[in-house]
């Protein structure tokens, strides 16, 4: 992620910019697929680790990188180079959920091929 803002920051990402600017869509994919790679590496490193919400338990990489991702993505109301977009933030969420589900489902085929076998006389 901070390859990316200091890429940004420098113009140095500026073919990635005109490509993602000549098509459609690419930038809510480029939301999903970054911010879901950074909330399953922090998910996947806590070992899919929850925490209990007044509605559900949450894994907590996933929550850290949408409370991260919230606050900067409403930061950009107050940034004029900037601007804040509702579907930049719902392809957030939606790489944090899909990471979320496939974090689940690496951790738990880990422990599986882990657990020792039981010997059963």
């Amino acid at each position: 992620m901070g390859a990316i803002i200091f890429c940004a920051d420098r113009s140095l990402a500026r073919p990635l910019f005109d490509f993602v600017a000549h098509h459609s869509g690419s930038d809510k994919l480029g939301h999903l697929f970054l911010i879901g790679t950074l909330a399953f590496t922090l998910n996947y490193a806590l070992r899919a680790r929850t925490v209990p919400l007044k509605c559900c338990r949450v894994q907590l990489g996933g929550l850290i990188v949408a409370v991260a991702m919230t606050l900067e993505e409403c930061s950009q109301i107050w940034i004029p180079s900037r601007t804040f977009d509702l579907l930049d933030l719902a392809a957030n969420y939606t790489g944090i959920l899909c990471a979320g589900w496939l974090t689940r489902r690496f951790v738990r085929g880990n422990r599986a091929m882990t657990s020792k076998p039981s010997i059963e006389e």
